[in-house]
């Protein structure tokens, strides 16, 4: 995973963004291989509709966590009024 760089005239930042699935009561459902890449399958076309790219898939047997990259980095005009 890259890490991307957003410059402005005053800063400079990245933004990590991830979706974590837990199920209520901490139940072994991600056990199930079938399961998680069902659910992976179904966020990525979900994200790429928000042109959001889903960059890594971590599941254990109690948690889905999904890396993502929002579409295009936007650069922010931040230049002093004049």
């Amino acid at each position: 995973m890259e890490n991307v760089l957003v410059r402005t005239s005053s800063s400079v930042g990245e933004s990590n963004l991830h979706i974590q699935l837990t199920p209520a009561y901490r139940r072994d459902i991600f056990v199930n291989q079938q399961l998680a890449e069902f659910l992976k399958i179904y966020l990525e076309e979900k994200l790429a509709k928000m042109n959001i790219v889903l960059l890594a898939t971590e599941c254990g047997p109690i948690t889905c966590i999904y890396f993502l990259l929002i579409g295009s980095i936007i650069q922010l005009n931040m230049s002093p009024s004049k």
